[in-house]
């Protein structure tokens, strides 16, 4: 048989652990939204500011349906080298 102590102590331990356990978590989502909701910030900022690249890329390809990443990177202006590819 446990004495009245130990049953105290065990439920006192059980307690704390939940509470820093619940804190920790609460703690951990805020974080987690925080960084959700800056990147989702950071992307409806960069789909405004390339509006225009976005339509002319969908409408290219609902043209040509296939394009490789040369092909859109010039399409919007990026600049970029490509490896060669073996046809």
């Amino acid at each position: 048989m446990t004495s009245f102590s130990s049953r105290v102590s065990a439920k006192s331990e059980s307690f704390f652990l939940f509470f820093v356990n619940s804190s920790l978590a609460r703690a951990i989502d805020q974080e987690v939204r925080k960084i959700v909701d800056e990147c989702y910030a950071r992307a409806r900022e960069l789909l405004k500011k390339n509006k225009a690249k976005l339509k002319l890329l969908a409408e290219t390809l609902l043209e040509r349906e296939v394009m490789d990443g040369e092909e859109v990177a010039k399409l919007v202006g990026i600049k970029k080298e490509f490896p060669k590819q073996k046809k």
